[in-house]
């Protein structure tokens, strides 16, 4: 029995009991205030033109699907409320008034959005196009100044249960003797059924070969990728045998790279490019691996072709300002700010007078360390143009004094804000420190 005084004079009386019925019931409309956010979301989406994404349905067989641009309004309002599991967002929509609302009282349930979100991955991206040419139409956003940027988010995954190529290696000679043995099984097996033969032919291998035998094959993928990973890392000056390659085993899509809170862990690698107006992303994706340089040409040349617009500017920190990078920005004729990636040494003893006279003796030690590679940086030495066989060392000399100018050092740093600002978001407004799959 409850010990509450609820009956006592001092404490409020609720308005009605929970069971009483409303005579006058309020509609879902009169809940929601006139400026609340999802009446906007609900007003920009049903702007835009949903006619290639409806032409994608069946609408003759089977009951009338829900309509895309609803479970659209969902998605974009759950991200806005912080929310990311489907099963939270199927509980919004049966206990929240707002959801209630965009939903029109529908009951969704989870595995509807999540099949959506899944099956639906181009189709949201041109929405989110639409909507941004729905700010560029409005002057709230300019693609003339761009900046990109990347992360790390945690894939699902153990950082120590991993696969290297040894690891592996040792697995298949394990999967070879157990497929001996159930061949050899199979063999005694066949003998004794000839005594029964009943003139049934086997058409397929026994449950517990075929298993083996297809484990066998994606362990040989594995070991593939892997040994392809470690010829890397040994042309890129690891030593492959003391810092292998490494592979998690529950999702070989990830890779072991440093977080930015420190140590290493399976990571994914968000990158996104954002407008220099307020903000606005423009293109975004998740890459595996430490590659975001790799893809700065691809990124920019997809803007341009799907907008339209030329880009006159671009931002990026020291990891973008690769040799290809920056000649590739001069031949689209695009300012490329970016600090170049150079080991900083005062009074480096490279830059002498006469570069024919060799540096003094007691002089080496003080030469610029790669702090990768442990050998003498790039800056230990002195470029010549006519011995050079660096293509783009005459750009990346261009690019350094451009970079040097005050002018360019105050615009690079709009890129602490802008470039930032979404993962910024992300990760301490939206918790997304890892992915929930």
């Amino acid at each position: 029995m409850s010990q509450k005084s609820v009956n006592g004079s001092s404490w409020q009386t609720p308005p009605r009991a929970r069971n009483q019925i409303l005579l006058i019931p309020i509609s879902l409309e009169e809940r929601i205030p006139d400026r609340h956010p999802v009446r906007l979301l609900d007003e920009v989406l049903d702007g835009l033109d949903w006619t290639a994404w409806e032409n994608t349905y069946n609408r003759k067989l089977g009951q009338p699907p829900i309509h895309p641009s609803i479970l659209c309004k969902v998605l974009l309002f759950a991200m806005i409320r912080r929310i990311r599991s489907s099963r939270s967002i199927e509980y919004q929509i049966e206990h929240s008034v707002d959801f209630m609302w965009l939903v029109s009282g529908r009951t969704i349930d989870h595995s509807t959005i999540s099949d959506f979100r899944r099956k639906h991955k181009q189709e949201l991206k041109d929405i989110h196009r639409q909507m941004l040419r729905v700010a560029i139409d409005m002057g709230v956003a300019k693609l003339s100044e761009l900046c990109i940027d990347g992360t790390r988010v945690r894939a699902n995954a153990n950082r120590y249960k991993t696969w290297t190529a040894d690891r592996v290696e040792r697995l298949l000679k394990e999967l070879d003797g157990q497929i001996e043995t159930a061949l050899a099984e199979m063999e005694t097996n066949d003998s004794v059924n000839e005594l029964f033969d009943d003139g049934t032919s086997p058409d397929k291998l026994p449950p517990e070969l075929a298993e083996l035998t297809t484990r066998r094959t994606k362990m040989n993928e594995v070991l593939e990728q892997l040994r392809e990973m470690d010829r890397r890392r040994k042309a890129d000056g690891t030593d492959p045998k003391k810092n292998p390659a490494q592979l998690p085993k529950s999702d070989l899509d990830a890779r072991i790279l440093p977080n930015k809170e420190g140590g290493y862990a399976p990571n994914f690698t968000p990158m996104c490019v954002n407008e220099m107006t307020n903000g606005f992303i423009v293109d975004a994706d998740v890459l595996v691996g430490n590659f975001e340089h790799l893809n700065v040409i691809t990124t920019v040349d997809t803007i341009h072709e799907t907008y339209g617009i030329d880009i006159d500017a671009l931002m990026a920190d020291s990891a973008y300002s690769t040799g290809p990078n920056i000649s590739a920005m001069e031949e689209r004729g695009i300012e490329f700010l970016s600090p170049l990636s150079e080991v900083k040494c005062e009074n480096n003893p490279a830059l002498r007078e006469d570069p024919t006279v060799p540096v003094a003796a007691e002089d080496i030690k003080r030469l610029p360390i790669n702090p990768q590679s442990k050998k003498f940086d790039k800056s230990a030495f002195v470029y010549d143009a006519e011995v050079t066989r660096d293509e783009h060392e005459e750009a990346r000399k261009r690019h350094r004094e451009r970079m040097n100018t005050p002018e360019s050092a105050d615009r690079y740093k709009q890129l602490q804000h802008f470039g930032e600002m979404p993962f910024a978001v992300m990760k301490n407004c939206f918790d997304m420190r890892r992915f929930l799959l």
